[in-house]
């Protein structure tokens, strides 16, 4: 009897493997945003929520794979048109769920770009993909009741064990069900709480890694800056030490000038006067020099007049006359060249002996 039963309680258990993986991906898929489908909503051309989807596909799951080992009750042949309708109603649902797979699968490979939870449209990245996953519980819905409307004629003449009647089981698998999703959501919630304190801790770890490699830098560089404050303040000291010595020979040095600024002071007032005789006698030259012209000029007027009595004079007498009024004037040229050389000659040595200090000064 079961054998007639083989391909719908295939398709069961395949029903049972993969549904859950959808539901799960309709109770975590996640926006960039932090978007979500809403479990609780109605779902867009169903008038359903998700939950009817999920109690009926578990429940029925459950009832094809426990024909695995029916038997008719009290002997009763079973019409044939009842196990064509069963398999076909479940192969249909079955194929809705393999596409509905395999879009998960899609997605999950992916990267979301956008999530609606409005309409339950996910758009992917890069290709800006658009899959809608209200339309495919929307194809679900008349499977699902094809396959509860073919099994019930069925349940009625055979008896599985564990499950007595579709009631029972609708309502077992539902309290599951209901069981399975808060302890995923629940599963859920711990993971990324866990998730997020692992990345916390991954990052207080690598802060932690980071201060510590900065620790040891700042420790290095505080060495080797002691070592350059040592030599620093040995430097200093040196430093110190030279600035005192220069610091005592400039306190020498300035008594010294000191000293030099007193006899230079005393030696300014002796060339101060000694400057004061040179102009003196630069005074009384240039008066001799006024002098001698005089005198040269009285000579010749002298000579002029000897020259005019020598010639009405006679020879004799103005002979006499004339040589002894030469010699008088020759004795007094050369007495006044004799003074004038002497003065000359001695303002050339006060020229060259104190010119060079006293002269300047005097031009300005």
């Amino acid at each position: 009897m079961s054998e007639l039963f083989t391909e719908i309680v295939e398709a069961g258990k395949e029903l049972s493997k993969a549904w859950p993986k959808v539901i799960d991906f309709y109770q975590n898929a996640e926006g960039p945003n932090g978007e979500k489908f809403n479990l609780e909503a109605v779902i867009p051309g169903t008038g359903k929520e998700l939950l009817w989807f999920d109690e009926r596909i578990l429940s029925i799951g459950t009832l094809f794979s426990s024909l695995e080992k029916a038997k008719l009750d009290t002997g009763a042949p079973l019409p044939e048109s009842f196990i064509a309708g069963l398999k076909a109603s479940s192969e249909a649902l079955l194929a809705q769920i393999r596409s509905l797979s395999t879009h998960v699968d899609q997605v999950e490979n992916a990267t979301i770009k956008n999530l609606t939870p409005s309409n339950w449209v996910v758009m992917l990245a890069p290709n800006n993909q658009q899959i809608n996953f209200a339309s495919f519980l929307q194809n679900l819905v008349a499977p699902i009741e094809q396959c509860l409307e073919t099994y019930y004629p069925v349940a009625g003449l055979v008896k599985s064990k564990g499950i007595d009647s579709f009631s029972a089981a609708v309502r077992e698998f539902s309290e599951k069900a209901e069981a399975v999703r808060k302890n995923a959501k629940a599963v859920n919630t711990a993971k990324a709480k866990a998730e997020n304190q692992i990345e916390e801790i991954e990052e207080l770890k690598q802060t932690s890694e980071a201060d510590q490699e900065t620790v040891a830098k700042l420790l290095a560089t505080i060495s080797e800056k002691a070592t350059e404050i040592e030599g620093f303040h040995a430097n200093t000291q040196s430093t110190v030490e030279a600035i005192d010595t220069i610091k005592n020979a400039a306190e020498v040095l300035k008594l010294e000038v000191d000293a030099y600024s007193a006899d230079f002071m005393e030696f300014q007032k002796k060339l101060d006067k000694r400057d004061a005789a040179f102009q003196k006698l630069h005074t009384d030259t240039e008066s001799l020099f006024a002098s001698m012209t005089t005198r040269e000029r009285e000579t010749a007027d002298m000579i002029a007049n000897a020259n005019e009595m020598l010639s009405g004079a006679t020879n004799a007498g103005l002979a006499t006359t004339f040589d002894k009024t030469v010699k008088e004037l020759n004795g007094k040229l050369k007495g006044a060249s004799r003074g004038f050389y002497f003065q000359f000659s001695f303002f050339l040595c006060l020229r060259f002996l104190w010119g060079p200090i006293c002269w300047p000064r005097q031009l300005t």
